[in-house]
């Protein structure tokens, strides 16, 4: 499941802040799921027994210590609703000025921080699937190159609509009618 979400968070969150999408109930229900995922794997993980010094324990303090040293602070920074809360107040008529904020669309794709987990989901996979580990590995490359293009494509079409703009009359953008249009037509 926590794949799945992080699928998710790395595909539709860019998609959303780059092309304007308005948040629809569809939206904003798989954005609360997808909190909620990402919710539950931070408590999971809280709960987790851990091995320290050859005995294991799972005493609040001494997990916290371990899972600061591995990304406490990116999983907690993903679980802010930013996304959500901005998209919400965006479809509303009297709040579109917000949208061109440069500052507040960076604040939209700090869920984006929790994909890094992508790859220990999937190596963890690699473990129960010992017999699969070359394919394994090539679909995590394949899906890591894959996510790194697809958010390299959104922050330049994000970049061209929004930044440029203010500098340079005609971007690409504006070259090929792409302004105003639709994500889905």
């Amino acid at each position: 499941m926590q794949l799945v979400n992080c699928v998710y968070i790395a595909f539709a969150i860019p998609l959303q802040i780059a092309f304007n999408i308005p948040m629809s109930a569809v939206v904003i229900i798989l954005e609360s799921i997808s909190l909620i995922i990402s919710a539950f794997s931070v408590i999971v993980k809280l709960r987790t027994t851990i091995i320290i010094k050859g005995r294991s324990t799972v005493r609040l303090n001494d997990v916290l210590k371990s899972y600061w040293n591995e990304g406490l602070i990116i999983d907690l920074i993903g679980l802010l609703p930013f996304n959500l809360i901005f998209g919400i107040l965006y479809s509303q008529e009297r709040l579109k000025k917000l949208r061109n904020l440069l500052f507040i669309s960076f604040l939209r794709v700090s869920r984006v921080a929790s994909v890094w987990r992508m790859s220990d989901i999937i190596d963890s996979l690699n473990i129960y699937l010992k017999s699969m580990s070359y394919y394994i590995i090539l679909i995590k490359a394949v899906i890591i190159w894959f996510i790194i293009g697809h958010l390299m494509a959104c922050a330049w079409f994000f970049f061209s609509r929004f930044v440029e703009r203010e500098y340079i009359e005609k971007t690409w953008v504006f070259e090929q009618k792409l302004l105003d249009k639709n994500l889905w037509g």
